[in-house]
């Protein structure tokens, strides 16, 4: 697979999820990040 494609497929991913997530929430929206590396929590 081209990593274009493969880049441009991630991007509609990520862009579907947050559609997913605005419907369920409506503009109010609270996303963690985990780094496995040190298993560290974020609030973005």
């Amino acid at each position: 697979m081209c990593q274009d494609t493969a880049a441009e497929e991630r991007i509609q991913e990520e862009r579907d999820v947050y559609a997913r997530l605005h419907d369920l929430t409506g503009n109010f929206i609270v996303v963690y990040v985990v780094d496995p590396k040190n298993r560290r929590v974020s609030r973005i």
